[in-house]
């Protein structure tokens, strides 16, 4: 099960970065997200294929000896989306969906933590701001979990640079 999820991880990555890019200067963007498809953060990469696709990968790691009603949290999450864009320069619509890879423990109130993995959904409705010639981009939009058939709502606001 290990070596399944390396592989679509790296079969992910390199489906990312060997597609060539549209005409546009710079379809590469690295961004940090706060509370969106990765949880309290993640962090991103993200390709424009053309002016209406693109993919994106990230990760985000969280450890605390306490957090909440939690005793020894320890989580990954890798959050992998692919994207519609709908819209020309540099304000659009953002629509995407796809696999969060989650690896984890945590106790309840104290007790012995409990360990697992699992595969979960996400997607994404908003806006994205991002100029053609790069430089500052930003999203913020609807982003939502589907973690162990419980529906997570949750929105997110990513900041960060295009290349």
């Amino acid at each position: 099960m290990k070596n399944l999820r390396i592989s679509i991880i790296l079969c992910l990555l390199m489906i990312i970065l060997s597609c060539p890019a549209f005409s546009q200067s710079k379809p590469n963007s690295f961004y940090l997200e706060f509370f969106g498809s990765g949880g309290l953060y993640s962090v991103n990469y993200d390709r424009m294929f053309s002016e209406n696709i693109g993919a994106r990968i990230g990760f985000m790691y969280f450890a605390a000896d306490w957090f909440a009603f939690f005793s020894d949290v320890e989580m990954f999450l890798i959050p992998t989306t692919l994207n519609f864009f709908v819209g020309t320069g540099k304000h659009k619509l953002e629509l995407g969906a796809g696999p969060v890879i989650v690896f984890g423990s945590v106790g309840l109130f104290g007790s012995d933590p409990v360990s697992g993995s699992g595969v979960g959904w996400t997607g994404t409705i908003g806006y994205r701001y991002q100029k053609n010639n790069g430089g500052f981009m930003w999203r913020i939009g609807f982003t939502p979990l589907l973690l162990g058939g419980e529906f997570l709502p949750s929105g997110g606001i990513s900041l960060g640079y295009s290349f």
